[in-house]
């Protein structure tokens, strides 16, 4: 039985990384509500990590309402891309300026995870994917992919200090 389950565990984990490489390649609106930015960057030197602060599960359209209604970011979204239940939306293109950390909107990839699935295992595993196919594409070292509370000047923020150390 537990020979069963192993292969089992093996087969989703697989399936998990097919489902993010497909994802990855597709790289287009995965939530159809992709917004094109007005502003691109010429370089990327960083990866920064975030968390949406929900205390409880929220729609990707809820998330993009706050950013826009509440924080009054044109766009919509302050992240190139979100995780949630296990799934990657794009929500800009990968080269697009955003709204997500101040004096790094237009050198960094930003990331956020939804904070109530910071524990499934699916959504970890495709932010190292995300972060490790990131990381080729520009080159960036392991130092330069940071947690949003690790950048200067982003005044007293814990984000996403639990992605990292849990």
């Amino acid at each position: 039985m537990a020979k069963v389950v192993r292969v089992l565990l093996k087969v989703v984990f697989i399936i998990s990384i097919i489902e993010t490489i497909w994802a990855l390649a597709t790289y287009r609106d995965l939530t159809g509500i992709f917004v094109d930015a007005e502003t691109y960057r010429d370089t990327t030197a960083y990866i920064i990590i975030h968390h949406d602060g929900a205390d409880k599960p929220v729609s990707v359209k809820a998330v993009q309402d706050y950013h826009k209604n509440v924080k009054g970011w044109e766009s919509g979204f302050g992240y190139n891309f979100y995780l949630k239940n296990g799934k990657i939306y794009q929500l800009h293109e990968v080269n697009a300026c955003t709204a997500n950390a101040l004096g790094y909107n237009c050198n960094a990839v930003s990331i956020c995870i939804h904070t109530p699935d910071k524990h499934d295992t699916r959504t970890q595993l495709n932010l190292i994917i995300l972060v490790n196919a990131l990381k080729l594409k520009y080159q960036i070292p392991t130092g330069n992919v940071v947690g949003h509370c690790d950048l200067p000047n982003q005044g007293n923020t814990q984000c996403p200090l639990w992605i990292l150390t849990n």
